[in-house]
């Protein structure tokens, strides 16, 4: 389930390229990167010419994660920046990093985006600058196979809930306790395996992360982990948007990606990565 058909998403990937009439811009205007010409060059703004340094945890099943051999990434985010790379013209390069300190990379020239499954919200926004949304998410509830279903946000009272640190599962939880909507213990932790370890282990009630990797834990070892709720069962709900950051004022390359992703989205290449990791 998780591997790409490789000739298939091959050919549409050439038909797209081949539709596809430039590296987008979409807009004009310069860059407001003024006093860092020196870290940047060319039309998109890129840190080294005919490279995109990626920045990514791979860790993060099945958005980014690494084959058996350990070493080599793989993963939805990973064929997508490769498709999307491939239409811009350029050498996709990952920079495995802890997720609560990512967007850091993108301020210290380490890397040109974050393809990391990254929620668009308000604040990171005023931040960096993010593409058009490639896939939604919720916020959902994993618990042990076999154990009482948490059926709402209310049920999570008194228990010891886990999360990523530093994700938008530890924002939603924070501010659930803050507003006094349920008053529970919640576990960080530096990656999403530990919390599915932990969640295995018994040492806590739930594992609080997106749909989309609970929806993954829960298909590859479904004797283990259930989904128990999610987020879109609540009539407030909002969806969360995933989106690819970008360095605050790089516009060009913003619009360079905007363009991609829809090339992609209209050739049926990203329709068949989104099904080769059951993402829906």
């Amino acid at each position: 389930m998780r591997k790409i058909f490789s000739g298939l998403l091959a050919m549409l990937l050439m038909l797209s390229i081949c539709s596809c009439t430039g590296t987008g811009g979409g807009g004009g205007g310069g860059s407001s990167n003024t006093g860092s010409e020196s870290k940047v060059s060319g039309p998109l703004n890129l840190i080294e010419e005919g490279k995109l340094k990626i920045g990514i945890e791979i860790d993060y099943p099945p958005m980014e994660f690494f084959e058996d051999d350990g070493s080599t990434p793989t993963g939805f985010d990973v064929d997508m920046a490769k498709a999307l790379a491939e239409i811009l013209g350029l050498e996709p390069e990952f920079f495995d990093t802890s997720f609560d300190g990512i967007f850091q990379g993108l301020d210290t020239y380490k890397y040109d985006i974050v393809i990391s499954c990254v929620t668009i919200t308000a604040d990171r926004a005023r931040e960096m600058e993010f593409t058009r949304a490639y896939v939604n998410n919720w916020q959902a509830l994993a618990v042990k196979a076999g154990t009482p279903h948490i059926t709402g946000i209310d049920e999570m009272e008194g228990l010891n809930i886990a999360v990523q640190a530093s994700t938008t599962s530890e924002i939603f939880i924070d501010e659930l306790i803050s507003t006094g909507r349920v008053s529970c213990t919640v576990h960080p932790y530096e990656k999403v395996t530990q919390v599915f370890d932990d969640l295995k282990n018994g040492r806590v009630d739930g594992a609080l992360v997106d749909s989309i990797v609970a929806a993954d834990y829960a298909m590859q070892d479904p004797g283990m982990y259930e989904i128990s709720w999610t987020q879109s069962e609540d009539n407030d709900a909002v969806v969360e948007e995933i989106g690819i950051a970008i360095r605050k004022g790089n516009t060009e390359l913003v619009n360079a990606l905007n363009d991609a992703i829809n090339e992609i989205e209209a050739s049926g290449v990203l329709g068949s990565i989104k099904a080769s990791y059951s993402i829906f």
